[in-house]
């Protein structure tokens, strides 16, 4: 089954030429009105443009398969629920695809990328952030990240502040390249050796054989930790327990599939039985098969 490999995806495409179409032209050599940021740095990092890039490309991949949506607070209607989701194989698709990435660029040459970005998240950026931030020093990061938050009453969350995180993402980047480090020590360094990854299964069939193919599947690939999505509800109280004679050993169960308690109550839906009883099944099949020691 073909998977994008998002590190050979981004290796094998050229960034510079790739600048999405609403985004305009690049802002070099804009001034910022305002006061500015006086920092430590020298003039030379000074943010002499703010790009907003789009890579596409495709892959080939299985058809008709790994398209389970993911719970939506909408679904406690009954005309705007997803239907249930079964995978239909049907040979080979070539899917075209697309990320979006910020790029930021100093006076000196010393650019900073972070991606992907959402959407919505950069024309923020490209519209309401890019303008603050020429002209300002690359390394007074606290200063900026604190003056784009106060510079917008809706900045405390949503796109606004998804747009102040990629920005911030970005400017870390150009102080781990300015001070020659990686950005982890610049974080408080080293505290261990190594880190486990998990296995995401975004995307994968929630029918009960297929979750326990997938599981097993990444099981088998050495993955003890996996992350699954639940696809229906919302407003459901899973309280599953592990069922006796699951015949696995010792499974670390690790699960956020509890809803909010007090859906129910705010909701003027009633919760449907075959929801509940749907993802009660799905619960105690991931409880069964995840997280090994």
């Amino acid at each position: 089954m073909g998977r994008v490999d998002r590190r050979r995806f981004i290796s094998g495409l050229g960034v510079s030429s790739l600048a999405m179409p609403w985004a305009g032209a690049h802002a070099r050599g804009e001034t910022a009105t305002g006061a500015g940021v006086s920092g430590t740095g020298s003039a030379s990092l000074k943010i002499e443009a703010v790009e907003v890039l789009q890579l596409d490309g495709r892959y080939s991949t299985e058809a008709g398969v790994d398209r389970q949506a993911q719970v939506n607070p909408e679904d406690v209607y009954d005309d705007l629920r997803t239907p249930v989701y079964v995978d239909k194989p049907g040979g080979t698709v070539e899917v075209k695809t697309d990320a979006i990435y910020i790029r930021i660029r100093t006076a000196g040459g010393l650019d900073g990328l972070y991606g992907p970005v959402e959407r919505d998240a950069a024309r923020v950026v490209q519209d309401d952030l890019r303008p603050f931030l020429i002209g300002k020093d690359a390394l007074a990061g606290e200063a900026l990240w604190d003056q784009m938050y106060r510079s917008n009453r809706h900045s405390r969350n949503g796109f606004f502040m998804m747009a102040i995180s990629a920005v911030d993402n970005t400017l870390w980047d150009i102080r781990g390249k300015a001070l020659g480090v990686p950005v982890w020590r610049l974080l408080g360094g080293p505290t261990r050796e190594k880190v486990e990854f998990y296995a995401s299964a975004l995307g994968s069939s929630l029918q009960l054989d297929e979750v326990r193919k997938r599981c097993l599947e990444l099981r088998d690939e050495g993955f003890r930790y996996q992350k699954w999505f639940m696809g229906y509800g919302p407003g459901l109280r899973l309280n599953g327990s592990l069922p006796a004679g699951a015949g696995l050993a010792n499974p670390r169960i690790h699960s956020d599939l509890v809803a909010d308690p007090s859906f129910k109550k705010r909701s003027r839906h009633p919760e449907r039985s075959d929801q509940r009883e749907r993802s009660r099944r799905i619960c105690v099949s991931l409880r069964s098969i995840t997280h090994f020691r």
